[in-house]
């Protein structure tokens, strides 16, 4: 029987890559003599010069490359990096390109090396705050009493309640810790002070850890900046700020993307585009509704209670007891112990308020119209001339371009 081979743990330097390190490594090469016949040849022992090379240039597909630098992966363009590492010696060169010829691929993925030396891959995930589960019965009965201040006020808070939404909400999270991706955007919705915010604050800082979690801005939504993004297994975006037609028109064609893309194009300012996978799990907190779309399947509105509203003692008791690493730890293996098996995120969405209220905002202005002048007031219609029901018709679409826009 084959066994596997096991990946190599390789080291990333701290340093940063340096031209110059690379010629005074090639510089201080040992020289070997060899004797051919009468001559005497002379060449280099550039052993350390092409580790040092190894170490910080990885090859992609179509002569595009990674380079490691400032602690984190630069992607270099074909033309880009020929243009750039010409700076190297020129048989150093030369053997890279001739000799070197490990292809890696862009991956992001929790459980993944950052490089894996035997299937080749690169990734860009920085992985879990918590790396070894434990079972969630062996907590201390104090944590989990405190795990359950927080799941109360999921259910309380955020679902108004309902054990419906409740349910998918923590399917939809136990998704997120198990490091998958939901092809679904939660959009939390609920004036200020509410407590909207308090579930992904206690995310990010104590379940998943920041260096996978993202506090975002709409730059990422509305330009080719969006590197920032890759290997970010959750984002949230605050108060999305006010946007113009144009820029909702941007903003909503990239949301659209990365809730249900599997692999999309990364950039940066001054940077190629790179395509990479997609593990992005997105939440908006928001007191208005910033989202075109949010009627369809794939934007979850939660209408978030209004009854603790303001109320700082029950906020900071949920803070003071909950916003810990010991609390974070146990509910992070809290919610991987749900089973989601089965879980499809956009098939098992429950209808909510603000899910209706997104449908009927979204209608066409004509069932619009008779919604709001003849169904609602209960008003006939056939007592009414076909020249002002026009008349009327116009006044109404004017009133709701100007609310719109």
């Amino acid at each position: 029987m084959q066994v596997a081979e096991i990946p190599k743990i390789v080291e990333l330097p701290k340093g940063n890559f340096d031209f110059e390190e690379a010629h005074r490594l090639y510089d201080a090469s040992p020289k070997i003599f060899s004797e051919v016949g009468d001559k005497v040849n002379v060449t280099l022992d550039t052993t350390k010069c092409k580790d040092y090379i190894k170490q910080h240039l990885y090859p992609l597909h179509r002569g595009n490359h990674m380079v490691w630098h400032n602690q984190a992966f630069e992607f270099y363009k074909k033309d880009e990096f020929m243009s750039e590492f010409k700076r190297l010696p020129k048989d150093i060169m030369k053997w890279y390109q001739n000799n070197y010829f490990s292809i890696f691929d862009i991956i992001a993925d929790i459980n993944a090396l950052t490089i894996d030396t035997i299937t080749k891959k690169i990734n860009l995930c920085a992985g879990l705050k918590w790396k070894v589960p434990k079972k969630y019965d062996s907590f201390s009965d104090d944590i989990k009493s405190k795990v359950e201040i927080f799941l109360a006020y999921m259910k309380d808070v955020l679902c108004s309640g309902n054990e419906l939404h409740y349910a998918y909400i923590l399917k939809w999270y136990s998704v997120v810790c198990k490091g998958k991706k939901n092809d679904v955007m939660l959009n939390i919705k609920a004036p200020q002070r509410c407590g909207k915010s308090t579930m992904t604050e206690m995310i990010i800082d104590h379940v998943l850890g920041q260096s996978i979690c993202l506090r975002a801005n709409t730059e990422a939504l509305t330009t080719v900046n969006n590197k920032i993004l890759c290997g970010k297994l959750l984002a949230t975006w605050e108060e999305l700020e006010t946007l113009s037609k144009s820029e909702w028109m941007k903003a909503n064609s990239k949301i659209k993307t990365l809730v249900t893309e599997k692999r999309i194009m990364y950039g940066e300012k001054f940077e190629k585009c790179f395509e990479g996978d997609n593990i992005t799990n997105c939440v908006v907190n928001t007191n208005e509704n910033p989202l075109k779309d949010e009627w369809s399947d794939r934007f979850l509105t939660l209408q978030v209670s209004t009854k603790h509203q303001g109320d700082h003692a029950y906020f900071g008791n949920i803070k003071d007891n909950c916003f810990n690493d010991a609390v974070g730890e146990a509910l992070f293996n809290y919610l991987i112990e749900i089973d989601t098996s089965k879980f499809q995120a956009q098939r098992d969405m429950p209808v909510t308020q603000g899910k209706l209220d997104a449908i009927v905002e979204y209608l066409e202005p004509v069932f619009q119209f008779l919604k709001e002048e003849y169904v609602l007031p209960k008003k006939g219609i056939n007592r009414v001339t076909l020249e002002q029901l026009y008349k009327d018709y116009t006044v109404f679409c004017i009133c709701l371009q100007k609310n719109h826009y």
